[in-house]
């Protein structure tokens, strides 16, 4: 991992090397009161001071909370005072030599959380003003999920394979609609229209919910090939009818459809039998 304590690095003739190598990263200097002060490195030599991508205010001051984490056992939900004042700023947490937690809070409350592993990125929690975000990713580097949540109540929620096909999706409460206006607030969202989730949804197992998974939106994902490879579809609490459900016909793979916390679940459940009676139906549990 790139970013390391500066005491770990070696430094000759003015360029800074990491075992040996040429060091290209984030450099975190301790100083007193546990202050840090981060600095960025490119082959070996200083450029610039370091901040987070994604701060959500210009945050200046950096601590060393490793030890205060620690003695609240990992809840970096607990408010964070420095020298009995609710800390506003930036703190980071180190294993040994190797800065692998970053977090911003505002008054002692968290409101941005990055974690890094080898490949990157691991997790990143944003809660900026009018909506809280959350992304994790897989070992290869590549988005496993995303969830972002509106004070509106708009929300959406997407799961990745390694490869980047999406096996769960959730869209509700207008949350297309919101994107389009509102897409520079959002951090990594991985579509930028409905459209995109035709593109991307690809997997034997697909998982569907919201109330935006209606008869219209199934019918494009038929049409354009997107549930081809589906084996098993699970709907939750989808606005699906039963004209919405014909078009599942087309999917010559299909051997399994489950319906949960679905209005008119058992109705839906009762009519895909009778279109394709030779699936396997489950409705809260129960099977058809």
């Amino acid at each position: 991992m790139n970013r390391i304590k500066l005491s770990a690095l070696n430094k000759r003739n003015g360029t800074y090397y990491f075992e040996d190598q040429v060091f290209t990263g984030t450099a975190f200097s301790l100083q007193q009161n546990n202050y840090v002060i981060a600095e960025q490195i490119v082959n070996g030599i200083v450029i610039s001071n370091y901040y987070p991508q994604h701060l959500q205010n210009e945050s200046l001051t950096a601590i060393d909370a490793t030890d205060i984490w620690e003695e609240n056992e990992g809840n970096l939900d607990i408010p964070l005072s420095y020298f009995g004042k609710p800390y506003t700023g930036l703190a980071y947490g180190f294993s040994g030599s190797t800065c692998d937690t970053e977090v911003e809070y505002l008054n002692g409350e968290r409101i941005m959380e990055a974690v890094w592993g080898e490949q990157g990125l691991v997790l990143l929690v944003i809660k900026a003003s009018k909506n809280v975000q959350r992304y994790e990713w897989h070992e290869n580097g590549t988005l496993a999920t995303a969830s972002i949540r509106h004070s509106s109540s708009a929300e959406a929620s997407f799961g990745f394979s390694e490869n980047g096909d999406i096996h769960h999706l959730r869209l509700e409460n207008g949350f297309t609609s919101y994107l389009l206006a509102h897409a520079e607030d959002i951090a990594y969202c991985p579509i930028n229209d409905k459209s995109d989730c035709y593109k991307k949804l690809s997997s034997k197992n697909i998982t569907l919910t919201g109330n935006e998974i209606d008869d219209e939106f199934l019918a494009e994902l038929v049409k354009h090939n997107s549930l081809k490879e589906s084996e098993k579809i699970s709907f939750r609490k989808t606005a699906l009818s039963i004209s919405g459900l014909y078009v599942l016909q087309n999917i010559n793979n299909l051997q399994q459809v489950n319906f949960s916390d679905t209005p008119n679940g058992l109705l839906l459940g009762n009519h895909l039998r009778q279109i394709l009676p030779n699936i396997k139906i489950i409705v809260d549990n129960i099977t058809l």
